[in-house]
């Protein structure tokens, strides 16, 4: 081996050396930036594979379905303890308290002369009907008095699938089957009952239901299976 050889060899390492000592071994071909997100997604998992997403939802909300799902209910069963109150806009808080029946010789009893038979006009309940009679207690949690706007009619009788309007029974100074005189307000932190008496067909007594009538700017709320409710 020659001379200048020798010495090019020596130039090579010592500068191979210098080049390793300063942490670099020479220029690298530029990195792609596909290949780096590759990298970075192979060390790094993500959420979506260690977290199976949520399947998306079927079908509609009940309350976008029925508009029932979050809105108050329009009905209630007295059968059930929890059917047997509701509350008006005004705050006040109504409650079925009891309905009793009466055939047409009691109601006799309860106020005579309603059986009236002069010309022709027959008993005021007749023999296939029965009267009912339905009182509503109403309390007051508040701290000030709360009127209703009832005024005599205070509650609807219905009955029947088409729900007809039931006739109420009533004579002037009667306080048994209707009450007289009636209240127009419920005073604060107090309670107090209300009642009237329907005459309802026999055959339609178990369809028979109340609507409390307190509030004219309240949609309807009934009170269902009074007459089941009867005694």
């Amino acid at each position: 081996m020659t001379a200048y050889r020798q010495g090019a060899i020596a130039l090579s390492a010592t500068a191979l050396f210098a080049l390793t000592a300063c942490g670099s071994t020479g220029p690298q071909p530029p990195t792609s930036p596909a290949a780096s997100n590759s990298s970075q997604s192979a060390a790094t998992p993500t959420s979506a594979a260690s977290t199976p997403s949520s399947p998306a939802p079927v079908g509609t909300p009940l309350n976008e379905q029925t508009g029932t799902g979050s809105e108050s209910p329009t009905s209630s069963s007295v059968l059930q303890t929890a059917g047997r109150k509701m509350t008006t806009p005004e705050g006040i808080i109504v409650e079925f308290a009891e309905a009793k029946l009466y055939t047409s010789a009691q109601v006799e009893k309860v106020i005579p002369g309603s059986y009236n038979v002069e010309k022709g006009s027959g008993p005021d309940v007749l023999p296939n009907e029965v009267a009912i009679k339905v009182t509503l207690r109403l309390q007051n949690p508040t701290s000030q008095p709360l009127k209703f706007e009832g005024q005599n009619i205070f509650m609807k009788g219905r009955y029947g699938a088409n729900q007809f309007d039931a006739d109420i029974l009533s004579w002037a100074g009667d306080d048994v089957l209707a009450m007289d005189p009636v209240p127009d307000q419920v005073g604060p932190a107090s309670s107090t009952k209300v009642w009237m008496t329907f005459k309802v067909p026999k055959a339609e007594l178990a369809t028979f239901t109340v609507i409390p009538a307190l509030s004219f700017s309240a949609p309807e709320y009934t009170f269902t299976d009074v007459g089941k409710a009867a005694r």
